[in-house]
C-alpha cells in the first residue's frame, strides 16, 4: 500500500509515496530515485520533481512549474521555511513508505499541519 501524508499547499493535498512515484521521478528527472535521495545535498530539482510525482495522482494535469508555484503558498513567513516545509514532508513521506521495524510492515498514513508540525 502507498505511504501518503496530507500536506498543506495551495490547498490541503495528498503526498503519495510508492513505485509509481519513483517510476514518474526517474522518468522525469532522468536520475535513479536512490542516487537522487542518497545525500544530505538534495537539489531544489529533485524536490520538485518528487512533489510533482507524489501529487500527480490526485491531478493528472499536474506540471512541475504548477508544484513550483504550490510552493509559493506553503506554509512559512519566507521562501526558507517554506522550502523546509517541503523537505519535511518528503521526508515524512518516504519515512513512511519504509517497511518499520516495530510492525514488519509499511506505515500508511499521516499529515503534516500548516506549520510543518505532525498531526495525529
Amino acid at each position: 500500500m502507498a505511504a501518503t501524508v496530507q500536506v498543506s499547499f495551495d490547498k490541503r493535498r495528498t503526498l503519495r509515496f510508492d513505485l509509481n512515484t519513483m517510476v514518474l521521478f526517474e522518468r522525469e528527472s532522468g536520475v535513479t530515485f536512490t542516487s537522487a535521495f542518497a545525500t544530505d545535498n538534495v537539489s531544489f530539482s529533485a524536490l520538485r520533481t518528487f512533489l510533482w510525482a507524489g501529487l500527480v495522482h490526485e491531478d493528472s494535469g499536474l506540471t512541475l512549474e504548477d508544484v513550483g508555484s504550490i510552493v509559493e503558498s506553503a506554509p512559512g513567513e519566507g521562501y526558507g521555511e517554506k522550502l523546509k516545509y517541503c523537505f519535511d514532508c518528503v521526508a515524512k513521506v518516504m519515512q513512511l513508505g519504509s517497511p518499520s521495524d516495530d510492525q514488519g510492515g509499511p506505515k500508511k498514513k499521516e499529515s503534516l499541519g500548516t506549520g510543518g508540525e505532525l498531526e495525529k
